[in-house]
């Protein structure tokens, strides 16, 4: 049993799914939690991704660390996006406290980190590498450090095991009084960003249980004139959801869904899907049709490169079998559609006359 159901006393998707349409109070504290994690993800969603050391700066000067004497270390999500700040001991930079450890535990999807410290307290930093071999036990990769004084904060090196910080190693790796730009406006005191407050207890299943529910809403509606409404559902099904997943639609001989299959689960940037394991999957569940569904964690519904290739090999191998792919939906923020995009033609209007559409037996009849 996965701890999300554990948590909401479950057996299955299902009984928790009955048990909610039964329990007025079981209910409202699914929803206190839906809700508190809604709160967490629109929050991150006005929060940038820290990809690279151009943006690590700009983050570290935008919300003035460097008018803070303190050391904090900057857990990131698995799209680089800040979620926590924990303010570390300046004496004992290469541990990680309890308390600590704990709450990356209990973060949604965490990954890595960036450490900023005061330029006058470098010389405390040991190791880097012994901070990082912490958090790595906790599955965090340390990526970036910053260093800053009153004027200026700036990402002094992208990681690496063997440096040794010291104050007079600053010039060597590129912090130098002469390239501190003056400031065009008073300094403005350090404040924590909102998103910090907000610490829902990420349970692994709650996710699946989405999934789950949202298979139950999608079966019988017509991928084209409930196509709007299929839309809201798998955006809703994908919220906040920080690894890909990869789902078929498979459509009856009238164009309604009647079937919704997993048919693969991916990292933060990717799912792989075999183009053949799909095509057999849709034809063992009898489907006339299917529709291809993915999710961008990033919120971004763009189609990439790799969903080009993918959706072009499906159609053109699927056009060849009875059970072609109708549309590739790509889900983030909202949903692009190939068909509507004009990736695929002459999908339009494979269901578009249903009077026609009929078995033989009711022509019979």
């Amino acid at each position: 049993m996965n701890p999300f159901l554990k948590a909401f006393n479950a057996t299955s998707n299902a009984d928790l799914k009955k048990q909610l349409q039964e329990d007025d109070v079981l209910l409202k504290r699914f929803n206190d939690y839906q809700s508190e994690f809604e709160k967490f993800n629109v929050s991150l969603q006005e929060t940038p991704s820290l990809r690279n050391q151009v943006q690590v700066e700009e983050f570290f000067r935008e919300h003035n660390f460097f008018t803070t004497q303190k050391a904090h270390l900057i857990l990131l999500n698995t799209v680089l996006k800040p979620v926590r700040d924990y303010v570390l001991d300046l004496k004992k930079l290469d541990e990680i406290d309890k308390s600590i450890a704990m709450d990356i535990v209990k973060t949604p999807t965490p990954r890595a980190a960036i450490l900023y410290t005061p330029l006058t307290t470098l010389d405390t930093i040991l190791k880097p590498k012994v901070l990082n071999k912490n958090l790595s036990l906790l599955g965090i990769e340390l990526l970036d450090i910053a260093v800053g004084n009153d004027k200026h904060v700036e990402v002094i090196s992208r990681y690496k095991e063997n440096i040794f910080f010291s104050p007079s190693s600053l010039g060597e790796l590129g912090f130098k009084e002469s390239s501190i730009p003056e400031l065009d406006k008073p300094l403005e005191p350090f404040q924590k960003l909102e998103i910090y407050d907000l610490k829902p207890n990420y349970l692994y299943g709650y996710h699946d249980f989405k999934h789950f529910d949202a298979e139950e809403k999608l079966k019988g509606l017509h991928i084209e004139t409930n196509k709007e409404d299929i839309k809201k559902i798998l955006v809703e099904q994908y919220r906040g959801q920080p690894y890909e997943t990869a789902d078929i639609l498979c459509l009856d001989n009238n164009g309604y869904v009647y079937e919704v299959d997993r048919v693969n689960v991916g990292s933060t940037s990717s799912a792989t899907v075999d183009v053949y394991g799909i095509l057999n999957r849709s034809l063992d569940l009898g489907a006339h049709a299917f529709v291809m569904v993915h999710n961008h964690p990033s919120g971004n519904p763009t189609p990439s490169e790799a969903d080009m290739i993918l959706t072009t090999t499906l159609n053109k191998v699927s056009s060849k079998l009875d059970c072609p792919i109708y549309d590739h939906f790509v889900v983030g923020h909202h949903v692009a559609s190939f068909v509507e995009l004009s990736l695929m033609k002459g999908k339009e209007t494979m269901f578009e006359n249903l009077s026609l559409d009929l078995d033989i037996d009711d022509l019979e009849r």
